[in-house]
């Protein structure tokens, strides 16, 4: 400082001198101003008695976050000096260069920060630096705080402060030789180009990404840069700042953030977060649960509205004590939306947020005055009855091996009637067979100190071989030394049974399916073929092996092929598809071949799968067709024509449907065909189809009383053929209207 210097009434700052127009101000150790001089009142628009006891980075940064000043690195003796960006009171934007050290008490102790600054509003933007003086300059150039480079248009470093060889750890000279893009991480060099082109657009651009240091080493940094002429010539600076450490918080505060969510959202209780006048910002889905609300809905009521009328009173006490003691527990009643009311623990406290006091409040249910009591005399019950009732083997024993408690299943596994017997048997010297020693288990327990799943065998009081999973843990005393061993014992003898069987059933399905009449296949998840059999690789004329790793899809046309592979993918995530569909596939030869596919879903060596059988229908669609083509000419047919089959009406045409006064055959098909004949004339009908079913000769031309739906009785005649289907005999009847009969059914 010069010798125009004054002093101040504060003890640390009067120790300081500066010149007359600095700008001083002065803090305690938390931040908060102290001193403000008359400088600091004509540059900033503000009184001393309007700032003091507030922090200094509010009053005086524009920047969101506050100051990057380390005060407690500035107390500890490292000054600082660096430009800072403030705001006058009418909004006006203010450049400082400033320099802070520590202020001491006589006895040496930093009890304030001194700052002491100048106002540097011209020579603040790039244009103004480069046009103002090349001392101002170089003062803001060379005592930055933060990496300041000049470069060309292309990008080439021209020129760099020691602030950015200090941040990078190259040398002036040595960036002299790179480009700007070269101390971008190679995976946001596309974010770079792109804030250059913006550059060369708009004259400024801004970015914050990962920078690379000489020694490889990762910065996060805020770049600010932005065009300018020198000399007729233009340049790009740029002002980079290390903002790792922000870049870190704002990580750790969304992990945190993350963390909390999870949290509150996991809570088994209801947790609520309140204003301190009873409004409800947040709840949980236990609170919504708890209550009978929608989370929309709690969000629009009051702590209030969630307690009895006559509590409401009180509410403004609580709230008190919150505030008074930081925490308040206590048993209350909420209502539940219903009207119900329910006795809670309710445990609240403050927390500070968004800078506003909250209240905390965590709300447990204890409907049941005696709830823990009941649960755990209801624990110890299930915990007998599973002890006593379960399937699996429980045992606990002594380190050396010496049966301490073992339940009835466990008894029964082993062979023995009565834990008394089993008692007297060690486990560690003759509790496994061959297969595993007990002393090795022993080893592995009090090692790891658990043991799960262990598949070995042992040997029954029959001597048979009993095949057992078995889980088991040490128990220590206070002292780390082993006091027993708990454990559980399945018998899984079956199941290794079961596996075996397994294995032969694959065998036997093999040799079934190659014998079969159909085409066989088993596909995997991902719907290739990881079996077929020979009927199936001849149906579509290729080899077995070529079709191994084929789908269905690769034998289809391609429309085809996509339902199909939607369908497939339906099935596999458990969606109820049809089991049986028809399909056209193509054969090597480039033949189609109709087939119908029935689909099921299997275990294929323990993953799913599906298993498909096929069957060749082109033929059958064939004689179907031509089916359809005969009842076609059928029910176009003048005659009255009807089938039947095992006395009952199977078929019959319009014509049939009208002379008997129906609508439709639906209205006739299914009744047994006597309907149709008078009364009287039923048991000689009957008594026909009965001869023709025995292969004796009837008559294959009667006639006969028709019973019409009115009741009309009219005399008919009747045609009749046989043929027989599967095994069963058709007749089919073609009947006219006479005019009467003479004498009776069969008489002519």
């Amino acid at each position: 400082m010069s010798d125009e210097s004054r002093t101040t009434p504060f003890p640390f700052v009067s120790e300081i001198t500066f010149q007359r127009g600095d700008v001083v101000f002065a803090t305690d150790p938390r931040g908060r101003l102290v001193y403000w001089n008359k400088e600091c009142e004509q540059l900033f628009g503000r009184a001393a008695d309007e700032v003091i006891g507030n922090p200094f980075d509010v009053i005086c940064l524009a920047e969101p976050g506050g100051s990057r000043v380390d005060l407690p690195a500035i107390l500890s003796g490292g000054d600082f000096a660096g430009g800072m960006r403030c705001f006058h009171k009418s909004g006006k934007e203010i450049a400082l260069y400033m320099y802070a050290t520590a202020g001491r008490d006589q006895s040496g102790a930093a009890v304030g920060v001194v700052f002491v600054a100048r106002d540097v509003t011209p020579f603040w933007s790039a244009e103004k630096a480069v046009r103002a003086a090349e001392d101002k300059y170089r003062l803001l150039f060379e005592h930055s705080s933060d990496a300041v480079t000049i470069a060309d248009v292309e990008g080439r470093v021209l020129e760099a402060n020691p602030a950015c060889t200090r941040m990078f750890g190259y040398g002036a000279e040595e960036l002299k030789r790179m480009r700007l893009a070269d101390i971008v991480a190679a995976e946001r060099r596309a974010d770079a180009d792109e804030a250059m082109a913006g550059l060369a657009r708009t004259g400024a651009a801004r970015l914050t990404t990962k920078l690379v240091k000489k020694d490889g080493g990762v910065v996060h940094g805020e770049i600010s840069a932005f065009t300018v002429t020198v000399g007729g010539e233009r340049r790009v600076v740029s002002v980079a700042r290390d903002v790792t450490e922000r870049v870190r918080a704002e990580q750790a505060t969304h992990e945190s953030e993350r963390k909390y969510r999870l949290v509150f959202e996991s809570a088994n209780d209801a947790v609520l977060i309140e204003t301190v006048d009873g409004l409800i910002l947040e709840a949980n889905q236990h609170a919504c649960d708890l209550l009978g609300y929608t989370r929309e809905e709690l969000l629009k009521l009051r702590v209030s509205d969630l307690v009895p009328v006559e509590a409401r009173t009180w509410l403004p006490r609580v709230t008190d004590a919150i505030l008074r003691d930081g925490t308040f527990r206590a048993e209350a009643v909420n209502v539940h939306k219903s009207g119900r009311r329910i006795p809670v623990e309710i445990s609240a406290s403050t927390m500070e947020m968004d800078d506003r006091t909250l209240v905390l409040a965590i709300v447990r249910d204890i409907s049941e005055p005696k709830r823990a009591d009941a649960a755990l005399a209801e624990s110890e019950n299930r915990y007998r009855t599973l002890f006593n009732d379960s399937l699996m083997g429980i045992y606990r024993t002594t380190p050396d091996g010496q049966i301490q408690l073992a339940n009835p299943a466990l008894v029964r596994m082993l062979g023995y009637d009565s834990f008394a017997q089993l008692a007297q048997r060690n486990l560690e010297t003759d509790g496994s067979g061959p297969e595993y020693k007990r002393d090795e288990f022993k080893r592995r327990l009090e090692r790891d100190g658990r043991i799960v799943g262990l598949e070995v065998r042992w040997q029954p009081r029959d001597g048979r071989t009993l095949f057992i999973r078995e889980s088991a843990r040490a128990v220590r005393g206070p002292d780390g030394a082993v006091l027993y061993y708990e454990g559980t014992v399945e018998d899984i003898t079956e199941r290794r049974q079961a596996e075996q069987a397994l294995r032969e059933g694959e065998t036997n399905f093999r040799a079934m399916a190659e014998n079969s009449a159909d085409g066989v296949a088993v596909a995997a998840e991902s719907g290739r073929f990881i079996y077929v059999n020979s009927r199936l690789a001849g149906m579509f004329g290729y080899p077995v092996e070529r079709l191994l790793g084929m789908s269905f899809g690769d034998l289809l046309r391609p429309d085809d092929a996509v339902a199909l592979s939607e369908r497939y993918a339906r099935r596999m995530r458990g969606e109820t598809v049809p089991s049986q569909y028809e399909l056209t596939v193509l054969r090597a030869d480039g033949q189609s071949v109709l087939v119908e596919i029935s689909v099921s879903r299997t275990l294929w060596h323990g993953r799913p799968a599906s298993l498909v059988s096929l069957r060749d229908i082109s033929k059958r669609r064939e004689a179907e067709e031509t089916a359809d083509e005969l009842r076609a000419v059928l029910d176009n047919s003048p005659g009255a024509i009807a089938g039947e089959c095992e006395g009952k009406l199977v078929y019959a045409n319009q014509r049939f449907v009208r002379m008997f006064g129906y609508e439709s055959p639906d209205q006739v098909v299914g009744r047994p065909a006597s309907d149709f004949a008078a009364p009287e004339d039923r048991a000689s009908l009957m008594e026909y189809s009965r001869m023709r079913e025995r292969g004796e000769d009837a008559p294959a031309r009667y006639v006969f009383r028709g019973l019409k739906r009115d009741g009309t009785i009219v005399p008919m005649e009747a045609t009749v053929s046989t043929y027989r289907s599967l095994g069963r005999l058709h007749i089919q009847a073609v009947i006219r209207e006479i005019e009467e009969i003479e004498p009776g059914p069969g008489g002519r």
